[in-house]
């Protein structure tokens, strides 16, 4: 008896270190494959931690947002327009100014072609129009320009350019925000 209660000691000693050291190594959250706050939300938490100083915002809410959303963005048909939640987007304040952040969040059940159409708008659109600035004024934006990253969820987008290093700091900030509580 002595025998079995001490094997069964050890192997519950065992599988307490066993999950201990499973839930200790764990480093990597799970992905995000949806935005949970809001376009503004997502956008305050990226500009809090992301110097964006050359560009300004405008939001889904305010005035004029939508022509932004149609000329700027190419976004300007019918079923994409009708299918936007919210939006928070990127604009130059000048034309050599190549970093960007927009997030664009549709509303559920949103077919997934229709979000796929957005972000092809914004890549040849927005995207494009920054590109051929920088080509124009600031050939050492260009690769930052260049460099611009569409991240697509199910209920949205997010497209940035913020330097020759890559964007994933930015796509990280927007995450971290749509995990927290």
């Amino acid at each position: 008896m002595k025998r079995i209660m001490k094997a069964i000691a050890c192997l519950l000693a065992l599988t307490m270190c066993m999950l201990a050291f499973c839930a200790c190594g764990e480093t990597e959250e799970a992905p995000v494959t949806k935005l949970t706050k809001t376009a503004r939300q997502i956008s305050d938490a990226v500009r809090a931690g992301a110097d964006f100083s050359g560009a300004t915002f405008v939001a889904s809410d305010e005035m004029d947002a939508d022509l932004v959303l149609m000329f700027n963005y190419a976004i300007d048909t019918d079923e994409m327009i009708n299918a936007i939640e919210d939006y928070v987007l990127s604009t130059q304040t000048n034309n050599q100014y190549p970093a960007f952040f927009s997030v664009i969040r549709v509303k559920e059940g949103t077919d997934p072609a229709i979000i796929s159409a957005i972000a092809e708008a914004v890549k040849g659109g927005y995207a494009q129009y920054n590109i051929d600035q920088m080509v124009l004024y600031n050939a050492d934006g260009l690769a930052v320009a260049q460099g611009y990253t569409v991240k697509t969820y199910d209920n949205g987008i997010i497209i940035t350019a913020y330097n020759e290093s890559g964007n994933t700091e930015i796509i990280e900030l927007a995450e971290a925000c749509c995990r927290a509580e």
